[in-house]
């Protein structure tokens, strides 16, 4: 978590639809199609609605400023 400023990324899949986006561990994403995320549950929150194949827009913070990037999800991590 991060200060309730968005939700902190620990860890990526590689070559995940996150990673090919741009975003990187110790990026915070801020929010998810326009919705604000002030924590890794409000990110869970917006993200149950949607499936595999849907296509959302997050919005981060990077070292480098502020992003924003088109990404098709994709099937959840292995158990």
């Amino acid at each position: 978590e991060n200060g309730g400023n968005g939700a902190l990324v620990q860890r990526l899949v590689d070559g995940g639809p996150a990673a090919s986006s741009g975003i990187a561990p110790g990026d915070v994403i801020t929010a998810v199609d326009n919705v604000p995320i002030n924590g890794p549950t409000a990110m869970t929150d917006v993200l149950v609605p949607h499936h595999p194949g849907d296509v959302i827009t997050l919005h981060w913070h990077s070292g480098g400023g502020d992003r924003s990037a088109p990404v098709t999800l994709g099937d959840g991590p292995p158990a």
